[in-house]
């Protein structure tokens, strides 16, 4: 008899926390589900620690291949999950108890498509201590329904609770009919806002749930999501394309110059940010060349900078700062007014 919920477990190299993880699910206090863990070609002890909770408990099974990164892996999950609905959940977080159970009444109850829940999201410095915590959470619990699907995307969006997989329990049969899967070209960490995008074009009814149930540790010794690689940009562009495409379908355009501004400004900052925090891995040249790949941006075209420009300055000071030093090619004003900014920031940290 197949599992009711199929949860889906990329490993790699977790052994330091692989087995906190794996004990969270286990005690899961709802009971009918199976653990699919994929290791992808780990070089520590992970995957034997993978076998070992596999001779132990019969709810799981263990694949191993060669690395072949996340998107890729979390779609042979997809392709073996048995259940009903599916979830997945990273090598190093922890899910609460109730986790599964309370996913599992409200997708079963409003027969939804997905069911997204309240999320801790836990920062760790390089020393491994912990230097923040944000809740991915919102203030009330929402049935989403047609025009619902448009009215509540900027409140949703700006709490981040749609921007991961792990705090979702997704129904199968939907991702299969839709033919929604991860797309496999997407390697530095933008996969799963893709999927949810899809899945938010697509679905026909979802449920958020405010209390949070799912803890994401952020390491950045151990997240993939933290390294650097300048196909990021490319990524990020095309994260950008996918979201504008949404909001040019849901958004009137009194609502939508004003969220399309913002996101898209959100986009370009937290590249550059992370351009100029490189000081040692990229050269000035090679900084340079990365930011020549944000001009592919509309908003910095002449076209729209003025409308999107003033917008900012109400309301996100330092983005329009940003915009007007890349808007006339002061590429190394940029760069140093970013690479400051990120040291006074640290320095206020401490």
């Amino acid at each position: 008899m197949n599992p009711v919920i199929s949860i889906v477990m990329p490993v790699y190299n977790s052994e330091k926390f692989i087995q906190q993880t794996i004990d969270s699910i286990i005690r899961q206090s709802f009971s009918d589900w199976e653990l699919i863990l994929i290791d992808d070609g780990s070089d520590d002890k992970s995957g034997t620690i993978c076998d070992m909770y596999a001779a132990k408990e019969p709810r799981i099974t263990v694949l191993h291949q060669k690395n072949c990164g996340i998107t890729k892996t979390r779609n042979l999950g997809l392709s073996k999950a048995k259940g009903k609905y599916i979830a997945f959940a990273d090598d190093d977080d922890y899910c609460d108890e109730n986790w599964l159970k309370i996913n599992y009444k409200y997708i079963k109850e409003y027969k939804a498509d997905f069911v997204k829940c309240g999320a801790i999201q836990k920062i760790y410095d390089e020393a491994g201590n912990e230097s923040n915590i944000i809740y991915r959470t919102i203030d009330k619990f929402v049935v989403l329904e047609e025009e619902d699907f448009f009215n509540q995307y900027y409140y949703l969006k700006q709490s981040l609770i749609l921007n991961t997989i792990w705090n979702g329990l997704y129904s199968i049969e939907f991702l299969n009919n839709n033919k929604i899967s991860f797309d496999e070209s997407m390697k530095w960490g933008s996969d799963d806002q893709l999927f949810n995008l899809d899945i938010y074009k697509k679905a026909k009814k979802g449920v958020i749930i405010p209390d949070t149930y799912y803890t994401w540790m952020q390491r950045k010794k151990h997240s993939k999501s933290k390294e650097y690689n300048l196909n990021r940009l490319d990524e990020y562009y095309r994260l950008y394309l996918s979201e504008i495409a949404l909001l040019n379908k849901i958004f009137p355009d009194t609502i939508k110059e004003r969220f399309w501004c913002i996101r898209v400004m959100q986009y370009i900052t937290h590249s550059i940010f992370e351009i100029s925090s490189l000081n040692k891995a990229l050269l000035w040249k090679e900084k340079k060349e990365a930011l020549k790949k944000l001009y592919k941006y509309p908003v910095l075209k002449k076209k729209y900078f003025n409308s999107v420009f003033q917008n900012l300055l109400k309301e996100k000071p330092l983005f329009a700062l940003v915009l007007l030093l890349m808007h006339f090619d002061l590429w190394r004003t940029t760069l140093l007014f970013s690479t400051i900014y990120l040291r006074i920031i640290d320095i206020i940290k401490r």
